[in-house]
């Protein structure tokens, strides 16, 4: 049982690889405006992409700590392969909508729920490292390979260019069907089962949560640096195209950036020994407001390589928050405070979205850029300054006991 165990956690991280194995992504706006849509269209799908997030991600999680995570696994991948194929032949702004519905939908059973089946692996075989200190290896890889997936796809995407841009669409839905053969082959880790009801469970991971700050904290981190992440991803082709960079050379830019994630997962833990928590995080929001305060400022690919920098700030955030939260939850809540997470993060994006894309249309890729400086200096300084403060005071980082058994 152990050996299948232990092969769970290949089986995520390869799940991870083509999950994030995304071409399409590096030349989104470009495909989709050469079905003559707007980036205020474009900004209203991803709305409704984040909507369609903010609806499901609880009840996803919740489904996955109830129903198992094998099963959401397999039904996430299934819509996951459906979502991408659809794309193929989605040529108006309604198509794009449902295949947005698709993908958000498909997003929500994955989000929390490869990283509980992950740590519910390595708790059954005693893997889970319960001490202070370092991040889990297992889930800085999985991050860490995820990257890595999105800088193979970006640059499959320049080299298909070479050929043509219509072959990229269909090279991703082919291999989106990988992540289904994998889920089909989980094996559900035994989890100590609640004796308790729905809704006192509900209520009982509701206190494990407010009775510990670094968790509330932890959790407007990741949802401040989550919605940093997103809003900064939609200006970075169209800030390609103010500085006339060729299409063709996306795929290798977002496969840089993609690589400088990998690399910053890869050595979260060694960060974090080496400068502190404290000096981790705040390298993290002067790396971030740099970003993009130096793209604002600079031209070309000069501006290119300092969005490189807010990629490194992705990568720890990644790796150290998503950690620090999953090590203090116990496992029968864990994919839904996951899912909580990610609905804080889409539900602020369905008001933020179709705003960048008005300011963009309107003002320009510059001006979207100082506002985002603007928005997000104080947001992340007071979030991590707090923070810091909760870790200061001690902390067990052990997992959060479950109410039901205590």
């Amino acid at each position: 049982m152990q050996n299948l165990l232990r092969s769970n956690i290949t089986k995520i991280q390869v799940m991870g690889f083509f999950q994030a194995f995304t071409p399409v992504v590096p030349i989104f706006v470009p495909l989709v405006q050469a079905n003559d849509l707007s980036m205020m269209q474009i900004m209203q799908a991803q709305a409704i992409f984040a909507f369609t997030i903010a609806m499901a991600e609880v009840p996803s999680g919740y489904l996955a700590d109830m129903w198992g995570r094998k099963n959401t696994l397999i039904l996430g991948s299934i819509l996951l392969a459906v979502g991408w194929i659809w794309f193929c032949f989605a040529t108006s702004f309604t198509g794009l909508i449902v295949y947005e519905v698709l993908m958000g939908v498909a997003l929500s059973l994955f989000s929390g729920t490869d990283l509980a089946m992950l740590y519910d692996s390595q708790a059954a075989i005693n893997r889970t490292s319960e001490h202070g200190g370092a991040v889990d290896s297992s889930a800085s890889k999985l991050v860490s390979i995820k990257a890595f997936a999105e800088a193979a796809g970006a640059f499959g995407a320049s080299l298909l260019m070479v050929f043509s841009i219509a072959w990229v669409a269909p090279i991703q839905a082919v291999t989106a069907i990988v992540p289904l053969l994998i889920a089909l082959s989980l094996v559900e880790p035994m989890r100590e089962s609640s004796l308790v009801s729905h809704k006192d469970n509900m209520h009982n991971m509701v206190r494990a949560v407010t009775n510990n700050p670094i968790v509330i904290w932890t959790i407007a981190a990741i949802i401040s640096f989550g919605l940093a992440t997103i809003v900064g991803f939609w200006t970075l082709q169209k800030y390609w195209q103010h500085n006339d960079i060729a299409i063709e050379h996306y795929g290798y830019i977002w496969a840089f950036y993609c690589l400088i994630v990998s690399l910053s997962a890869r050595g979260a833990a060694n960060a974090e020994r080496s400068l502190g928590v404290k000096n981790l995080l705040l390298l993290m929001i002067v790396f971030a407001i740099a970003a993009f305060v130096g793209m604002a400022l600079s031209s070309g690919w000069i501006g290119v390589l300092i969005g490189g920098l807010f990629q490194v700030s992705r990568g720890f955030y990644h790796v150290v928050f998503f950690d620090a939260l999953n090590r203090r939850l116990a496992s029968q809540y864990r994919a839904t405070i996951n899912s909580i997470t990610s609905l804080g993060i889409r539900a602020i994006f369905i008001v933020c979205g179709p705003a960048l894309g008005f300011i963009i249309d309107q003002y320009g890729i510059i001006v979207a850029l100082w506002a985002i400086a603007a928005l997000f200096t104080p947001t992340l300084g007071i979030v991590l300054v707090v923070l810091s403060r909760c870790i200061s005071n001690g902390d067990t980082k052990k997992p959060t006991q479950s109410l039901a058994t205590s």
